[in-house]
């Protein structure tokens, strides 16, 4: 079957922006596997998105066609391909404000994945299934699993917790700590006082 140069330039403008944009958006937000159906109505959303913006550039550069030539069609391209790698971050940026979000479903597929996609610093409290409990400190240099695999969790600081329920003192040495969700029950998170010395 021949593939005409009409089929790759419709497949370039119409279906492969949406297909940039949904990658590059699961690389932001974690996201739950898609059906066809879905996945191709996500990618028709991005790419009316682009549409939207690149068929006034189409026609401004249409004015350059005879000067620029070839150029027209590269500099379209490459604005196809700027505007389809920003669109997520765009919405991305969308859903962290909060006259936004109250209007519309957050697209985090977990609680777990909202809190800690924030990338937050906070002091964590992790109860276990023998009834001890663990704190911690969850910093710049943690990591926490997303979906489907969210629940596991490195901490970068170990804290011994008091018999009050509250943190005590820094373990000497710690590198930190690895624990997966089939270790505690639930977590709890404090922020950081002003001033606090991890």
């Amino acid at each position: 079957m021949e593939i005409s140069i009409e089929q790759i330039s419709l497949f370039l403008v119409f279906v492969l922006p949406g297909l940039i944009s949904l990658k590059v958006f699961s690389l932001i937000v974690p996201t739950k596997t898609r059906g066809v159906s879905e996945f191709l109505f996500d990618g028709l959303f991005y790419t009316s998105l682009n549409l939207i913006f690149l068929i006034p550039i189409y026609f401004y550069l249409l004015r350059f066609e005879e000067s620029l030539d070839y150029w027209v069609f590269v500099i379209f391209y490459f604005s196809m391909l700027l505007l389809s790698i920003g669109f997520p971050f765009f919405v991305y940026w969308l859903y962290s404000k909060e006259s936004f979000t109250k209007r519309f479903l957050l697209p985090f597929p977990t609680s777990w994945d909202y809190f800690f996609i924030k990338r937050e610093s906070c002091f964590i409290i992790f109860h276990l299934k023998d009834g001890e409990k663990i704190g911690g400190y969850y910093g710049e240099k943690s990591y926490s699993c997303s979906y489907p695999d969210e629940g596991s969790i490195y901490i970068e600081a170990v804290f011994k917790v008091n018999k009050d329920g509250t943190l005590g003192d820094k373990i000497e040495g710690t590198k930190g700590l690895l624990i997966t969700k089939d270790q505690y029950d639930f977590i709890e998170m404090f922020e950081i006082p002003i001033g606090e010395n991890k």
